[in-house]
């Protein structure tokens, strides 16, 4: 196929293609991976993921907190005095959504 069908293809545009084509042609497959990027890496490792599983499995009075459930606010300072480490609520709660935890208001009721 030539340019002009392959980016048809690929909904794209001739410079992407050649740009691609060029990759392939000096590198073989391997010269289509994506290339070392840089930038800061990230602070959340696996070793803070896993620990955040754990907590959520376990009910915090366990760990000697007054609270039944767990929120944001509260894992991000079991984080910060655990790993001392800084997350914004936004990748916790991504994280949270990669672990597979749902989360809404909590329902409060008389004992």
């Amino acid at each position: 196929m030539g340019v002009p069908e392959i980016a048809r293809l690929f909904e794209t545009t001739h410079v992407t293609v050649r740009f691609w084509s060029k990759r392939f042609n000096r590198a073989g497959p391997p010269g289509l991976y994506d290339d070392p990027r840089s930038g800061r890496p990230r602070k959340l490792v696996d070793t803070v993921k896993w620990t955040v599983n754990e907590l959520l499995q376990d009910d915090p009075q366990k760990e000697g907190y007054l609270a039944t459930f767990c929120t944001v606010a509260m894992l991000l300072i079991v984080i910060a005095q655990k790993f001392t480490l800084t997350l914004s609520p936004s990748t916790l709660r991504n994280t949270l959504h990669f672990l597979g935890f749902r989360w809404g208001r909590p329902c409060l009721a008389m004992p």
